[in-house]
This record gives structure tokens, C-alpha cells and sequence, in this order.
């Protein structure tokens, strides 16, 4: 059995986990409708947009971030090597070597540096992160929210400031 923080899964794990659903799964779905459509350009860039959200998150899980703003993101990454900072690195090549002739075979090696990414984040959240939107409609999950708030609360922590989470996109 794997030992966890409370106080660490309440604050950082559970900021990770509604980061991805808000930020990262709407992201993953462009990505895949691009790619449907074979829209290579715009597949490429909801990876790397993606991309820039899942190492926002892995920042979160780390402690070292409070804003997935671009520049703000780009300083506290540095040159920490993982699986999500290899990953972006890896989608501004091939976009800046695509150029305007992003093909099919670009924007499925972008689809893979994204998946690799994502799947990195998911494994360091202990929780499964649930869809936000499914066919039945938006916002499902929620539920989960008023036992992590009581969570929060059992270990010291505040309430989530939702306006600030719910502004994120």
C-alpha cells in the first residue's frame, strides 16, 4: 500500500486533477476532432497547447506553480527533463520544422508526444480523473467536489477559489 500525503493530495493532487479536467481533457478532445478531420495544423497545435497545460499541471503536482499563463509556465519549467517538458519540446520542433506543410504523419507524432505526456501526469495524480463532459452532458464530476472540499477542510486547507478555477481556459 502506497502512502499519501493528506494535506499534499488535497492542495496539489486535487489542483492537478480539476486543472486536467478544466484545462487538458477539452484539449485532448480538439486534438482528436483535428485529427479526425485531418486537420494536421490544428491538430498540431492543440497538442502542443495541450501539452503546455499537462506541464502546467505536473507543476502543480510539484508545488512550483500558481498560474498556466505562458510565460509564467515557460520560467518554472527550466530544463527539468520528463516525460511532459520532453514532450513540448519535442511538439515546438516538429511544428517549427513543419512549418505551413504539417502532414498527417506530423500530426500523429504529435498525437504521440501528447499521449505520453498525459499518461505521465495521470499516473502522478493518485485519483482517476473523471471526464468533465460526456454524452449525457457537462460537468459530471462535480459531485467529487464536495468530498475534496471536506477533505480540504479535515487537513487546514480553504475552500477552492472557484472563480479562479473556472477562468482558467
Amino acid at each position: 500500500m502506497t502512502a499519501i500525503d493528506a494535506r499534499w493530495f488535497a492542495d496539489k493532487a486535487t489542483a492537478a486533477s480539476w486543472s486536467h479536467a478544466l484545462l487538458v481533457q477539452p484539449g485532448l478532445e480538439d486534438a482528436e476532432a483535428a485529427a479526425d478531420a485531418e486537420d494536421w495544423a490544428t491538430c498540431l497545435l492543440a497538442c502542443l497547447l495541450t501539452a503546455e497545460r499537462l506541464a502546467f499541471c505536473e507543476l502543480v503536482l510539484d508545488g512550483r506553480a500558481a498560474s498556466p499563463r505562458e510565460a509564467e509556465l515557460l520560467l518554472a519549467l527550466g530544463t527539468a527533463p520528463t516525460p511532459v517538458t520532453d514532450g513540448l519540446r519535442e511538439l515546438q520542433r516538429l511544428r517549427a520544422e513543419a512549418a505551413a506543410d504539417i502532414d498527417r504523419a506530423t500530426a500523429e507524432a504529435a498525437l504521440a508526444c501528447l499521449a505520453t505526456a498525459d499518461e505521465h501526469v495521470r499516473d502522478r495524480i493518485p485519483i482517476d480523473v473523471l471526464p468533465m463532459r460526456t454524452p449525457e452532458g457537462f460537468y459530471p464530476s462535480l459531485r467529487v467536489a464536495a468530498t475534496l472540499e471536506q477533505l480540504r477542510k479535515s487537513v487546514g486547507l480553504g475552500p477552492f477559489q472557484w472563480d479562479w478555477w473556472t477562468n482558467l481556459s
